[in-house]
């Protein structure tokens, strides 16, 4: 048994001199700079650059995603602020600028939370407008920030007075909800009478002095009667991408 124990211990010994000279006689061979490598080390690169081809391109493929993305939305948001500034030239409305800082997923198009408020001189029931048309309507204020209840909210409460420029005609009607399902706003209490042709132009007309004249809402995509057969109901397309709000500007009032 002793003999046994000892015949172990000397292999152990061989071992680790075995794996010690091989260490050593590897590093001879990497201190140096060789002009060429040993079978060994070109199996091993062979190998490892068999891999690396392999998962690399992923990996590149991911990487330059990231960039198109980030250019993209670098553009997209120049092409936002170039669009304020063009709203503030041409408008002849006083604007307050703002970013939103906040949207709930969970009543996303329902309401948006801005940077502006109070202290800019923003005010409950003030409009929201984009360049493409109006977005909504300020629902209550903190000293720096407002709520802004959009035009897609599920709240029939929110009412705004519409005119329809259908040709020579002009026709009033009043914006009453939206389907969510058709993505369009929908504009009530329009008399069956009235002589109304897709594509007509639908802007705020600023009676009861509520809201300001002449906002673009959109434009008639299409028409229905009511259920009792008395008035008309018109389906609106906005241009304002709903989805993807980024700035918003609120009408404070008239330029001097």
């Amino acid at each position: 048994m002793r003999k046994v124990k000892i015949w172990i211990h000397k292999n152990q010994i061989a071992v680790f001199l075995l794996v010690l000279f091989i260490f050593l006689f590897y590093l001879s061979f990497t201190v140096y700079k060789k002009e060429s490598l040993w079978p060994i080390e070109r199996f091993c690169k062979d190998v490892v650059l068999s891999i690396q081809n392999i998962v690399t391109p992923k990996y590149q493929v991911n990487y330059q995603s990231v960039i198109d993305t980030f250019t993209k939305d670098k553009e997209e948001e120049l092409q936002s602020l170039r669009k304020l500034l063009d709203l503030t030239n041409n408008s002849s409305f006083s604007l307050e600028h703002a970013s939103i800082i906040n949207r709930n997923a969970s009543y996303y198009f329902d309401e948006i939370t801005i940077n502006k408020g109070k202290e800019q001189g923003i005010d409950v029931d003030m409009l929201a407008i984009t360049e493409e048309g109006l977005v909504g309507k300020v629902k209550y204020v903190t000293k720096n920030t407002a709520v802004i209840k959009l035009l897609t909210a599920q709240d029939n409460s929110f009412k705004v007075s519409v005119s329809i420029m259908s040709g020579n005609n002009i026709y009033h009607g009043i914006i009453t909800g939206y389907n969510e399902k058709e993505e369009c706003i929908l504009v009530t209490s329009v008399r069956g009478q009235s002589e109304i042709e897709v594509g007509s132009q639908v802007i705020t007309n600023g009676l009861g002095n509520l809201y300001p004249k002449g906002i673009e809402v959109g434009k008639v995509s299409s028409i229905e009667m009511d259920s009792v057969g008395v008035n008309k109901i018109l389906k609106i397309e906005s241009k304002v991408d709903f989805k993807n709000l980024k700035y918003v500007s609120i009408i404070k009032g008239v330029k001097e």
